[in-house]
């Protein structure tokens, strides 16, 4: 619950990256903003976030509650070893559709943020003070590699607000996928997840099984990637604010494609090796 809490606010306070600026002060407070996850730490909580929208769906939860009590330990284990099964459960379309929607959209609209973020430093070449010396440009880079080698961790006020979403289901999006290719890995194991909490399998004592439901091997190496390319372009960028480049491309526009590519939605290419 806490992963999934710290990654919705995250979406969400990264949503409210401005796309111009008025001060250098201004970019750095969005470069924290935007680069502060752990690229592990927020797929986890991608997944968990999935999971719990998925639980919105009546019909998924519904039929798997239904399933008589001594075989919903094995049905969960089968599950978790397997995603790939879930989809044959009634709902789960349905549910699938949910889980792109509370995942992959957010991180969509993330991502053409980003594009108007990268266009203004060009258009900031306009502006006076992006013609200043950036008093902090030395440590921008510092600060960048240490936001992420650090969890973000859920305010007490942030998990209470997952927690009435929770409770109060999204309106079903419309016209949900057909058939197993339609699914991307991560939308399966969230709804893998899902599966199992509806079971009443995701106690404690279930946490290991739990885990291996959730893992994706490599499902994380889009963002490590990004965050790479964010590095390099931050240690060649100038110091006259070329930062806002970094910014919009390796952390707004690839941070987005990234979640939305493991949840769905289709984006513009994910990133690549910098060539800064």
């Amino acid at each position: 619950m806490a992963e999934a809490a710290a990654f919705r606010s995250y979406m969400a306070e990264a949503q409210t990256i401005p796309t111009t600026f008025k001060s250098g002060a201004e970019i750095e407070k969005a470069l924290e903003v935007a680069g502060g996850y752990h690229h592990e730490q927020l797929m986890r909580g991608a997944v968990v976030a999935g999971a719990v929208a998925a639980l919105g769906e009546p019909t998924f939860v519904e039929a798997l509650r239904a399933i008589p009590d001594d075989r919903k330990a094995m049905l969960a284990d089968m599950i978790a070893r397997n995603p790939w099964m879930v989809i044959s459960l009634a709902g789960a379309p349905a549910a699938a559709a949910r889980v792109e929607d509370a995942v992959g959209g957010p991180a969509a609209r993330l991502a053409a943020n980003g594009a108007a973020v990268k266009q203004f430093a060009y258009d900031m070449q306009k502006q006076a003070w992006s013609k200043e010396v950036s008093p902090h440009h030395a440590d921008i880079l510092k600060t960048a590699r240490t936001l992420s080698e650090t969890s973000r961790k859920a305010t007490p006020e942030e998990i209470a607000t997952f927690r009435t979403l929770l409770e109060t289901p999204a309106a079903a999006p419309a016209s949900p996928a057909a058939g197993l290719q339609a699914y991307s890995r991560l939308t399966l194991r969230a709804l893998a997840v899902a599966a199992m909490t509806a079971l009443g399998q995701s106690r404690e004592e279930n946490l290991a099984l739990l885990t291996y439901a959730m893992a994706e091997p490599d499902s994380d190496q889009c963002l490590r990637m990004a965050k790479l390319n964010l590095f390099q372009c931050l240690a060649v960028a100038g110091p006259r604010y070329e930062d806002v480049f970094c910014l919009g491309q390796h952390l707004v526009i690839d941070t987005g494609q990234c979640v939305a590519k493991e949840f769905g939605r289709s984006t513009a290419a994910p990133p690549a090796a910098a060539t800064h």
